[in-house]
């Protein structure tokens, strides 16, 4: 009996290490799992410059889905800059695929929430790089240098980074929201544009 209970004791040690790594180790967050010690808020606008969501990895199919673009969007609100994050989506669901592989542009619509003429809202246009983040779970951040953008006196803003038409209503409205994002290349890549229609705008604020 007693040669016995040694082995026992060792497997039962290992199982109970294994579960309560397990439970410890992992979070879900938007259905998908991630081996990452914070609790994460299924929805972010706006967090801290402490925490940044692109250091979460994991590859699984779901996260390329279309809509995840604006679904774990988040914003990073640094001195005088605003960084948007958007979710990276694949043309087809796959790892192979992605945007920023086969686009080296994209263009937001942004859309006032709180400011409409003739019953439409105020809109600008934000065109940036498209690159593929260290994590290829996002894109990498579009930054909005907010104060130089109010400060201009041309209806539109222009720098080594981006675009943004209309950059005067920036000074008008202080809520946005992204209503379409198109994929595009100036050069090589894919001479075809990729556009998708928000259904759930992400929402927030620029102050």
């Amino acid at each position: 009996m007693g040669k016995w209970i040694k082995p026992i004791f060792g497997i039962t040690t290992v199982i109970g290490l294994w579960v309560f790594s397990f439970f410890q180790g992992y979070k879900s967050w938007n259905g998908v799992v991630y081996n990452n010690p914070k609790n994460l808020n299924r929805q972010l606008a706006s967090i801290s410059s402490k925490l940044d969501l692109s250091n979460v990895v994991a590859i699984y199919p779901e996260v390329f889905e279309k809509q995840n673009i604006t679904s774990r969007a988040y914003i990073v609100e640094k001195k005088n800059i605003i960084q948007i994050y958007l979710g990276h989506i694949s043309t087809d669901k796959s790892v192979d695929n992605l945007v920023c592989a086969n686009y080296s542009h994209l263009q937001l619509t942004l859309q006032s929430a709180d400011i409409s003429i003739n019953g439409e809202p105020l809109e600008m246009k934000l065109t940036a790089l498209c690159n593929v983040s260290k994590n290829i779970n996002f894109i990498n951040p579009i930054n909005l240098p907010v104060d130089k953008i109010k400060k201009a006196s041309s209806n539109n803003f222009k720098n080594d980074k981006i675009y943004l038409k209309n950059s005067l209503f920036l000074s008008m409205s202080s809520d946005w929201s992204i209503a379409e994002i198109n994929f595009f290349s100036k050069k090589s890549r894919s001479s075809q544009k990729f556009s998708i229609k928000i259904d759930n705008p992400f929402e927030f604020n620029i102050k």
